[in-house]
């Protein structure tokens, strides 16, 4: 997924951390994260990085929910 870089977004980061398995993030003109989440989780998190500005990206090899 990837974000602007403002304070919302900064939420959303520490808020993956705490409810899914963080791969990898890149502070750059926008934060990419690379995320993996729980099914229980995905609608609230997608949600909540739309939000902030933010897209999901689903990865060809991960189910989507």
């Amino acid at each position: 997924m990837t974000l602007p870089y403002a304070d919302e977004a900064h939420a959303v980061v520490s808020r993956l951390h705490d409810d899914g398995a963080v791969a990898e993030v890149d502070y750059g003109d926008r934060i990419t994260v690379r995320v993996a989440v729980p099914a229980t989780a995905t609608t609230r998190l997608r949600s909540r990085v739309t939000a902030a500005g933010g897209t999901v990206t689903t990865c060809p090899d991960t189910p989507a929910s």
